[in-house]
């Protein structure tokens, strides 16, 4: 989104890629966790663990994201980082963790059926 100029044409595609972003690290977890070869682990395990991985990633580069672009604005700008205020930043772990839902609620389902 950003190298294509999404952002200047203010087309609202930044919550959409966090959720995804949330769905991959889900998906990332799932595939090192492997819930389906280890029946004795409970589904609150995985959906919380699922959670806490993703929002855990999440957090990890919104703070990175945060701090060197108040810390290094020019540096951010070569890279297109876009994290200037708390705000933005929650808003985007919020999504990522939203994504992380998704997948967390169909690794349970699928491992009761």
């Amino acid at each position: 989104g950003v190298f294509a100029g999404l952002y200047e044409k203010h087309i609202p595609i930044d919550i959409p890629q966090h959720i995804l972003a949330g769905v991959m690290f889900g998906i990332i977890w799932l595939w090192w966790l492997k819930p389906e070869a280890k029946p004795n682990l409970s589904n609150s395990l995985v959906f919380i663990s699922t959670l806490g991985f993703a929002t855990l990633l999440s957090i990890t580069w919104e703070v990175l994201e945060f701090t060197v672009w108040n810390l290094l604005p020019s540096f951010a700008n070569s890279f297109k980082f876009y994290s200037p205020t708390v705000g933005e930043l929650l808003g985007d772990a919020i999504a990522n963790t939203a994504g992380s839902l998704i997948v967390g609620l169909y690794a349970i389902s699928k491992k009761k059926a």
